[in-house]
């Protein structure tokens, strides 16, 4: 698979069709089916359509269709279908059908049909129709028509 050229000056490269984006202070795009590139001070750059966002030191870039999001202080968001990156502050919130990302602080928002993200703290909500994720402190509010999340304490 083609990979654009890492910079960790400027912004990397965006990614052609199946190749991966280059790294920089700002992750270069996927291209369609390639994974954002990382990020070494910013945000990840997205995936492209089923690739997964890139892992960035403030956020995570977002998953293209199918991708899951980029790790992050905040995770990326997925993309419809993905799961949510994971996060220190909070995990990523979950494309349509994905979970959300598990979260140090705060777990990510499932999307539809999908369960929230676990955390320490605070559990994330889950979709429509989806359970909360669990907390160690307060468990996620189900979706409509999902159950709560449990809390340890």
């Amino acid at each position: 698979m083609p990979t654009s050229t890492v910079a960790f000056v400027h912004g990397g490269g965006a990614g052609g069709a199946g190749g991966d984006g280059g790294s920089g202070l700002i992750g270069g795009g996927g291209g369609a089916g390639g994974s954002g590139g990382g990020s070494v001070l910013g945000t990840g750059g997205d995936g492209g359509a089923g690739g997964k966002g890139g892992d960035g030191i403030l956020s995570g870039g977002g998953g293209g269709g199918g991708g899951g999001g980029g790790d992050g202080v905040i995770g990326g968001k997925g993309g419809a279908g993905g799961d949510g990156g994971f996060g220190i502050l909070s995990g990523g919130g979950a494309g349509s059908g994905g979970g959300g990302g598990d979260g140090v602080l705060v777990g990510g928002q499932g999307g539809n049909g999908g369960k929230g993200g676990n955390s320490v703290f605070q559990g994330g909500s889950g979709g429509k129709g989806g359970k909360g994720g669990h907390g160690g402190l307060f468990g996620g509010a189900g979706g409509s028509g999902g159950a709560g999340g449990i809390s340890l304490f």
